[in-house]
């Protein structure tokens, strides 16, 4: 496998570190998680969070706001 490869899901952590862990906090994720503003999946207990549908929700939050 190269180095190119990305996952197609991410943990709430992950997620964290790629929207930067200084613009947002991990609870604030949570808190978008639990009243569905940010695009999931539950599997039991695990939260996995779409890469494409996570970066789609970012820049159409963008939009909303200019």
């Amino acid at each position: 496998m190269n180095g190119t490869h990305l996952d197609a899901t991410l943990t709430v952590d992950e997620a964290h570190t790629l929207i930067g862990k200084k613009k947002i906090s991990r609870g604030s994720i949570y808190n978008a998680i639990k009243h569905n503003e940010v695009p999931h999946l539950k599997l039991g207990s695990r939260i996995l969070i779409p890469r494409n549908a996570l970066m789609r929700w970012l820049e159409s939050a963008g939009r909303a706001v200019a």
